[in-house]
Formats: C-alpha cells, structure tokens, sequence
C-alpha cells in the first residue's frame, strides 16, 4: 500500500505569531526556509477524518486571506533550493566528471564472472560494462561474504523480472513489489547501495531494446530519488549520465531526469523508506507528485513536490499556492487512524 499518511496543517496561536515575527524582525535578510527553521515546538492543530487514498493535507487559510491566486510549481522552489544550497556542497551532479569512466571504476572494483554450465567462461571485469539477459550468479562487486552476494543475484533476477529482458524469468504482474525489494536491499544494508547502481548501469549501457532499456532507466531514477552512491562510485556514475543525456528519445531525458534526482537526494539527504505507489508513478513519467491539499474551509489543493521535499519546504509550497504574504508559522501534521504527530520541518514528505 500507499506509504501516504493524512497530513493537516495548522496556525499557531496569535503569541506564537507575534514571537516569531519579533524573531524575524531584526533578521529580514533570512530565507524563508531559515525563517521556518527559527519556529520552535510542535503546534497542535485538529484532527480530521483519514480520507481515501493518497496524501490529504488541511490547511488553515482563515486567518490571513489569500493575497493573490497562483500555480506554483516545484520547478521554481528547487531552483531557489538549488542556488542556495548547491554552492555550499562540495559536490554537484553538473561539474565535469570526462575524467572518470566507469571504466575505471569497474577495472578496480568489480569482480570476475563465471557463466555456463557445461563448459565454464570467465569474464572479466572490462568485459562487464554493457547490458546482459543474464541474471548474475554472484555481485559485480568485490564483497566476499556471500549473503551479500546471494542478495546481489536476487537483485539482478528482480530487475531482469521488471524489465522483461529474460527469456527465463517471466516479467512479474507485480512491479511494484519489485522496485521495493530491489530498493529495500539498499535501505536494510548500506554496502547494497554500489551494487544496485553498477547494475542498474549494466542493464541501462548498451542496451539493443530501446523499450526494456527505459524500464531500467525507471529504476536508476528510484534508486536515485532514495539513497546516493558511495563517494568511490559517485563520479564515475555522474560521468556516466552526463554521457547518456545526449541520447536521443526518452532515454536521455531520463538520464538527466536521473541527474537531477540525485543532485536533489544529496542536497536534502537520503530517504528512510522505500518509496510509495504514488512516488513510483510519478517518477515513471518523470512528473512532479502530487499532493491534495484540504483546506478547513472544506476546498481543496494540489501541490506539486517530491519525496526528497522537507516538511518545512512543504509548508512554503502550500503557503504560496495560497497567496500568503507571511508563510511563517505553519506546523504539519501527520494524522492515522492510530495517532496524529507534528512532523519534524527537516522531515521528507515521502517518509511521512
């Protein structure tokens, strides 16, 4: 099921407001996302009923009335995100990285194949770049304990079902519950991480159906939208889909959809959990995912984010839609059949 829970959002009280307008008021150069960082405290707002499917959200818009109506789309809020946060990491998806191959990489770290049964072939690591139709027997990478390796097979059989490239392995009814146990080995055992990239780049490098290629390309995107490569791997990956970006058709769109995942998953962090029906589909046609906003008022809203956007971001997103001219204040919660929690600002949408 939808990992989505019910979230609502709520005014604090008027000396709550006051508070943090003094706060800001000899700090006016402050973002607005280090203004929402200056709140302090869970602020308890109502409970509503858990409505069906996906994420709702309510928002209390009777206090302040909208100052003017408009679509904001995530596209705009990154950019701000990105030209702040971006200059202050020491890595960025768009530097060049011609100088590190994936070549080398694999010349270092990857590990001998044997494949056949009756008569036996070795194939080394230079030879185990392009795309195969069959399953792995061990990890492409050097990691000497075989329930990792047995994982790493498992893995490759999951991504071969998914993408329907094997005569042998029927393509599952169920992709979904592929993605999440193919992520959910990198979530469980961090080692896991390398692994599903390298293979990912395998099935994606070289591939003769265009079709089956994009499936693949599906699941580099997840995997990146959930958790990074090791810093040993990360230059050679990002070499890669710069590389792949100049391709024609959907594949180079989706390398540099790709691209952009992880630029976003390394400046906002790594994902706790795998990731939801919703979040899927959004990213299998490389849109924004959308969450239905509900007002008190009984309207409602759609905002456009990611599972990568922070509660406290989250709230400026609402805010905006809105039209509010102070998007300070707000608090968002959480709400289950089971409990209501305020949840943390630096907290993903997606972990929810």
């Amino acid at each position: 099921g939808d990992l989505f829970n019910d979230i609502l959002t709520s005014l604090p009280e008027e000396d709550e407001i006051q508070e943090a307008s003094s706060r800001k008021a000899g700090a006016s150069e402050k973002s607005i996302f280090e203004q929402l960082d200056d709140l302090d405290g869970d602020i308890q707002g109502t409970v509503i009923e858990k409505s069906s499917g996906g994420k709702t959200v309510t928002f209390d818009e009777t206090a302040t009335k909208p100052q003017r109506k408009s679509e904001i789309s995530i596209s705009s809020i990154s950019r701000k995100m990105f030209s702040q946060e971006a200059l202050k990491s020491t890595f960025n998806v768009y530097h060049d990285y011609r100088a590190f191959p994936m070549q080398a990489f694999a010349e270092t770290h990857f590990q001998s194949q044997v494949q056949g049964t009756m008569i036996k072939k070795t194939i080394k690591p230079k030879d185990l770049l392009g795309y195969t139709k069959n399953p792995l027997t061990t990890s492409l990478l050097k990691f000497g304990a075989e329930p990792l390796e047995r994982d790493a097979a498992e893995i490759s059989t999951c991504i071969l079902r998914y993408t329907g490239d094997s005569k042998v392995l029927l393509q599952s009814k169920d992709p979904e519950k592929l993605i999440r146990q193919i992520l959910l080995r990198g979530f469980k055992t961090p080692r896991m991480k390398d692994e599903i990239y390298v293979q990912l780049f395998r099935q994606t490098n070289e591939h003769p159906k265009e079709k089956r290629c994009l499936k693949a390309w599906e699941l580099m995107a997840m995997t990146a939208a959930c958790f990074l490569p090791s810093q040993e791997l990360r230059n050679h990956l990002c070499h890669y889909l710069q590389n792949s970006i100049s391709r024609d058709g959907q594949i180079g769109k989706f390398a540099s959809y790709t691209l952009g995942k992880l630029q976003r998953t390394f400046i906002n962090g790594e994902r706790r959990f795998p990731l939801s029906a919703s979040e899927i589909k959004s990213i299998q046609e490389m849109k924004p995912l959308l969450v239905r906003v509900h007002l008190r008022n009984s309207s409602t809203k759609l905002i456009e984010c990611d599972g990568v956007t922070h509660v406290k971001d989250f709230a400026v997103l609402i805010a905006e839609k809105l039209g509010l001219k102070d998007k300070a204040g707000f608090s968002v919660f959480a709400v289950t059949p089971k409990e209501e929690r305020s949840l943390r600002p630096n907290e993903f949408v997606g972990d929810a």
